[in-house]
């Protein structure tokens, strides 16, 4: 016999003669351990993802999608807390194999002393996942860490629209019944084959399997990540160090400069220490000195009248301009703000669309080729498109942000998941302060990539539901809202609506309703996936075009970003970010007396995403001070495209294009110029010239500053309105 048994009350002890079978016994005993903190963990997850978030949306579209994912990575979790423990196991069976169901103890004290903490950490961070769309992180802490922050924790949790102190409850009920369950668990003597162990091992194996390789996720699985996980990403964001101040200084004088680019003829300043992207008009500025939120800017003269109309800078929203001023008649809809009341008369309603993977190679009035898009093309005559357009970042959430917020992003990092703790501008936020109306519609689960986070804050309705995910559908569901609960849900208020479609997503399946117009090539289902979705967003403008609001209605139809079909040897989004996957159309249209002289044009000037806030601030006569980066594209600026995605980064100035690689930003064996006039599809590659090296570092300086600016929180100035 392996071991003889002796009695000690109600158990039965062995002695062991082989460590291999005292360490099978203690392993055996571990995994029950482990077993049982994950049935726990399991319920926790599961009520977790069915709460809705504190403020009632959905925390996720779908709960089943994410609970199996969930599941998988708590088995890896586990299999990963068992080492420490497996490890002073395997020690003690060495040193002495006898009687180990005592020695197993110390194992099974470190196993469950971290399945502890992990439970109790997972519950903080899941419930700081539910208020604020992201992990709990130093970053938070040094954002929110404040007396006031803290204060105003009793009254969130009290408030809560998942059930006040819901989460605080869960905390106090479940760590002590994980205890209380584990505490039963004893290493049964005897055992040479541990069953227990291996199914658990079986287990955490399928588990890497179906979150790895079957289906991985990204952005699911970012929002579902184990605290042990949590915790190393945050070291290692941690251990990044900032850039030196010479840096930080160069790269706040360039894009100044790329600013300034953009806007010829301003007299904005930037004068908001500490916030470097922040540009103020006169007006604005003159206000905050005399409010005391910013010291007196020696370049501003606030009690001098420029033009004559008894005003001074202070009170005057344009000092160059005699017809605006407080008092003066404002013209409705003309989209300027004569009166400096902050806002045209009679505002236009907004709606912008942002069509998942439009690439503008596909598109008739930006290539002069035969087009995927014949009725985006036809909305290019009404209004103002443009042939350059490119998104400022990859994937779908860079794109997302950068519509939203107009600003960049920055390199080896997504705003949307590492900075939800950093104030940003925002589009629809604004127009709220002005009276707006504003809705999301989505195609796609907005919870998918952290949009949810931002939404909540951003728009008072979240429009989403899984049974519409094919864009007829969505554009269908659309068209009836439009018509029938608009009005009862603005009443009288303009709205801005946003919405973004799913149908032409990788692999552009084709589902009901897209043609076949033959081949199964990626280029082929995505020739027909474009034409459907360009299809149904002509049935929605057609069927809208009738109700009276439609006439003062301008309406922003954009790509999130491109697909590559192998024109450049990539076939993936994250392969690449020449044209093929960055271009994407833009198209401004409606019958704006602003857009009149611009109808029918396609510009042939840089642009961006960043582009489109400024352009509808322009266009609603709203100030445009702030944080925003990007240029009107009613104005005559040029300013540069920057497009950031991780090691891959590009600069447009002029009609130059320089590609860059982040690795090695300053070797020009890597770096690819273009000439976006004569070659817009980015097929010939031109000679290295001598100013691409300042190009070059101008980029680099950009890329890795920004990652500093969000971090630090220094987008917007705490006085700034939220």
């Amino acid at each position: 016999m392996t071991a003889a048994p002796k009695s000690d009350g109600p158990w039965t002890e062995y002695q062991y003669a082989q460590p291999w079978h005292a360490f099978a016994a203690g392993a055996d005993g571990l995994a029950r351990l482990l077993w049982r903190w994950f049935a726990i963990d399991a319920v926790l997850r599961l009520v977790w993802l069915t709460r809705p978030d504190p403020f009632g949306q959905p925390l996720v579209g779908k709960v089943d999608w994410y609970f199996f994912h969930a599941l998988g990575l708590d088995l890896v979790q586990g299999a990963a807390l068992a080492l420490p423990a497996l490890l002073l196991l395997g020690v003690t069976a060495w040193w002495n194999p006898l009687d180990m169901s005592k020695r197993w103890r110390p194992a099974a004290a470190v196993l469950g002393t971290l399945t502890l903490l992990a439970t109790l950490m997972g519950l903080v961070d899941a419930e700081h996942m539910r208020f604020a769309g992201a992990h709990a992180s130093a970053l938070l802490v040094r954002t929110y860490g404040n007396g006031a922050a803290i204060q105003e924790v009793p009254r969130l949790l009290a408030t809560d629209a998942g059930g006040p102190f819901v989460g605080a409850f869960l905390l106090v009920i479940g760590v002590p019944a994980m205890v209380w369950w584990q505490s039963g668990v004893r290493c049964r003597d005897g055992i040479q084959i541990p069953k227990a162990a291996a199914g658990y091992a079986a287990a955490a194996l399928l588990g890497w399997l179906w979150t790895s390789v079957i289906w991985p996720g990204d952005a699911r699985e970012w929002k579902l990540l184990p605290p042990l996980t949590v915790l190393r990403q945050e070291l290692g964001h941690s251990q990044r160090p900032a850039q030196p101040e010479e840096v930080a200084d160069r790269a706040t004088l360039a894009h100044q400069a790329r600013w300034r680019a953009g806007h010829p003829g301003s007299d904005a300043v930037f004068s908001v220490p500490n916030h470097p992207l922040v540009h103020l008009t006169p007006w604005v500025a003159c206000q905050a000195v005399a409010s005391g939120k910013l010291n007196a800017v020696v370049s501003l003269d606030c009690t001098a009248d420029s033009d004559g109309d008894t005003f001074t800078a202070k009170e005057d929203c344009d000092d160059r301009d005699p017809s605006r001023h407080p008092g003066a008649s404002d013209v409705p809809g003309d989209g300027i703000d004569q009166d400096c009341s902050g806002i045209d008369a009679k505002p236009w309603n907004v709606l912008v669309i942002a069509l998942e993977s439009h690439r503008a190679l596909g598109v008739g009035h930006v290539t002069g080729e035969p087009t995927w898009s014949p009725r985006l093309d036809q909305l290019a005559l009404q209004g103002l498109a443009q042939k350059r357009t490119l998104a400022n970042g990859l994937p779908t959430i860079a794109s997302f942000i950068s519509l939203h917020t107009s600003t960049q992003p920055c390199a080896w990092c997504t705003v949307a998941t590492d900075f939800t703790a950093t104030r940003l501008p925002s589009l629809p936020k604004v127009l709220q302060t002005h009276g707006y109306y504003t809705r999301f519609f989505s195609a796609a689960d907005p919870a998918w990539d952290n949009q949810l986070a931002w939404l909540r804050h951003w728009y008072q309705d979240i429009d989403y539901d899984r049974s519409r995910e094919e864009d007829a559908e969505l554009f269908a569901h659309m068209t009836q809202w439009l018509k029938t609960d608009l009005a009862k849900t603005a009443g009288d208020k303009p709205f801005f609506a946003f919405a973004m479609t799913r149908s032409n997503h990788f692999p552009f399946p084709r589902v009901a309703g897209v043609p076949n117009t033959g081949g199964d090539t990626w280029k082929d289902r995505m020739r027909d996936t474009m034409s459907y979705t360009d299809r149904e967003l002509g049935k929605m403008l057609d069927s809208l075009a009738k109700e009276p609001w439609m006439a003062h209605t301008l309406v922003i139809v954009t790509g999130d970003h491109g697909y590559p079909l192998g024109e450049h040897g990539a076939m993936h989004l994250y392969q690449t970010i020449q044209v093929e996957a960055t271009g994407v159309p833009l198209v401004i249209a409606g019958d704006h007396p602003r857009l009149a002289a611009l109808r029918g044009q396609v510009q042939d000037r840089t642009s961006s995403h960043l582009d489109v806030a400024p352009t509808v601030l322009d266009l609603l006569g709203i100030d445009d001070s702030g944080a925003w980066m990007g240029q009107s594209l009613l104005g005559a600026g040029q300013a540069d495209t920057l497009t950031v995605k991780d090691g891959l980064w590009s600069i447009e100035r002029g009609y130059r294009r320089l590609l860059v690689q982040g690795s090695k930003p300053e070797d020009p064996a890597g770096w690819k110029a273009f000439n976006r006039a004569t070659d817009p599809k980015e097929m010939l590659v031109l000679p290295v010239e001598a100013g691409d090296a300042a190009l070059a570092a101008e980029l680099t300086d950009a890329a890795r500053w920004l990652f500093d600016v969000y971090s630090s929180n220094r987008v917007l100035p705490p006085w700034w309105p939220k």
